[in-house]
């Protein structure tokens, strides 16, 4: 057993910018915290997180600088991870005497932990969508390098403004999939010649019926789903 004390050096206010879109799986666990599937959630596990729950495993939850992520176990800090997400750090903390990687280490006190001096734990304060002040900037005359520079800019100037009024560090980060803007998609879709093709990887779409539907476990691994639609668009009829 291993226990380590973690330094936390800033939070982290995270700035969304959601880039493709899709339906969720909720067993797959690839939600965000204030977009969770709850109408799946509700009907296959019959479980209904409160918002005051999912702020609780928002901010329960960690990302190492060194990678991984983690999650506090204790009021003071303790947090729980995967060996080789604390491997950085044991091995850092070892010495010609004690070789903590191999021999593990276990602190009795607060006084007995070991302290890794280079390790940063981010924790998620908030988040925010900015899309459409990102994909805003975007003209159509744009060539793809000037499309991408002005991206480049307004994330810059959103994770600026966002420092400099709260105090924490921001990341706008692209994200694969959020399950609204996937039904979007769908208007655009109807414009498609009779016979195209569309598929997808793990995710619906909500309101649309796939034409067919594929699930693959590769060995040890999870299972995946594809999903296949064909134009024109059957539409699932509403009660």
């Amino acid at each position: 057993m291993t226990s380590l004390s973690l330094r936390m050096r800033h939070l982290i206010l995270l700035a969304c910018l959601s880039a493709v879109a899709t339906s969720l799986q909720a067993d797959e666990g690839m939600w965000l915290f204030n977009s969770p599937p709850l109408k799946q959630l509700k009907e296959k596990y019959q479980f209904e997180p409160s918002s005051q729950w999912l702020e609780h495993l928002q901010k329960s939850s960690v990302r190492f600088n060194s990678g991984g992520s983690g999650s506090f176990i204790s009021a003071t800090g303790l947090c729980i991870t995967n060996h080789h997400v604390g491997a950085d750090s044991l091995q850092k903390a070892s010495s010609e005497q004690h070789n903590y990687l191999k021999e593990g280490f276990y602190a009795k006190t607060n006084a007995e932990e070991i302290k890794c001096a280079d390790l940063e734990l981010n924790v998620l304060v908030s988040m925010e969508d900015v899309t459409a002040r990102v994909s805003g900037v975007v003209k159509a005359e744009m060539s793809p390098e000037q499309a991408n520079a002005a991206r480049s800019n307004a994330i810059a100037a959103i994770e600026k403004e966002s420092k400099e009024k709260t105090g924490l560090r921001s990341d706008v980060v692209t994200l694969y999939l959020l399950p609204q803007l996937n039904v979007k998609l769908i208007p655009q879709l109807d414009k498609l010649k009779p016979g195209c093709r569309i598929v997808s990887h793990d995710f619906n779409m909500e309101g649309v019926r796939p034409k067919r539907e594929v699930t693959y476990t590769p060995p040890g691994g999870r299972e995946h789903r594809i999903y296949l639609w064909e134009t024109p668009l059957e539409k699932e009829r509403r009660n």
